[in-house]
């Protein structure tokens, strides 16, 4: 269902592919739209690594469970990305009709994350893990389970900094929070005691008397940062915009989180 956009809509984007993982996002990018009524836009990115290696002569994958070698072809492997981006636009239409939200679905072929972040949005949810296998973009018992993020029990985390529109991300965050039932975890990049004070009163002001709300200190090279994150339970990762795009450091240290990833701004 793609409806009218208006300009003083936010649009919120949330980037998927075959892979069951990348679906932890899509229904809390389905709950913010409908609580903020914003327009929720789906982006299904077939991965042309992917087929790109299905349409060697020679590719096959081991199954786990046997060790015996399945054949793979690229034919096989876009009917079924194609079978899956329609199971994705019935699950969408029960969405659109149970949450009374609006959606558009659009398909690119492409690297997961260089479409994801190239992708215009003002909300972002992306999935930074390992991308879907061969066989499970070709085995649609495997690939079709649309599931839920897990409710109440990891914490959604966000980087805090002044100045770098960290204030609309925390304001995100907390909804989030709010509508996953769960606490939030606030990592505050300092480098002095005096920095994390001004910082933790920065956030006290815009926070109230809020519970449920953790504050870690992390080191402020954000790689580092990054990988500390991917050390706790993590259900979600809030973060501005980062300028024009993360560089290749920060970029490594994202896909070793595991978790959805939400960028704001």
């Amino acid at each position: 269902m793609r409806p009218e956009t208006h300009s003083n809509e936010r649009r919120i984007l949330v980037a998927l592919d075959a892979s069951p993982s990348s679906m932890d996002s899509l229904e809390m990018a389905v709950n913010l739209a409908a609580r903020m009524r914003a327009q929720l836009e789906t982006l299904f990115i077939e991965d042309i690594n992917l087929l790109r290696l299905a349409a060697l002569p020679f590719a096959a994958e081991l199954d786990r469970s046997s060790g015996e070698a399945r054949s793979m072809n690229e034919a096989g492997i876009t009917s079924a990305l194609q079978a899956h981006v329609e199971r994705l636009r019935r699950r969408l239409d029960w969405f659109s009709e149970h949450r009374k939200i609006q959606y558009s679905l659009r398909t690119v072929r492409g690297d997961y994350l260089t479409e994801a972040m190239q992708a215009d949005s003002d909300i972002l949810f992306i999935y930074t893990s390992k991308r879907i296998s061969m066989g499970e973009a070709a085995n649609p018992s495997r690939s079709t389970a649309l599931r839920t993020a897990q409710r109440g029990v990891p914490s959604i985390f966000t980087v805090y900094s002044v100045g770098d529109r960290s204030g609309e991300s925390l304001r995100l965050a907390v909804e989030l929070a709010d509508i996953l039932g769960t606490e939030l975890v606030i990592v505050l990049p300092v480098a002095s005691d005096e920095e994390l004070e001004s910082y933790q009163t920065d956030v006290a002001k815009q926070l109230g008397k809020r519970s449920n709300v953790t504050f870690k200190t992390a080191n402020t090279d954000f790689a580092r940062t990054a990988s500390e994150i991917a050390k706790n339970r993590c259900s979600l990762l809030v973060l501005p915009k980062h300028g024009d795009q993360f560089d290749r450091n920060e970029m490594n240290a994202l896909r070793s989180l595991h978790c959805p990833l939400v960028l704001v701004g």
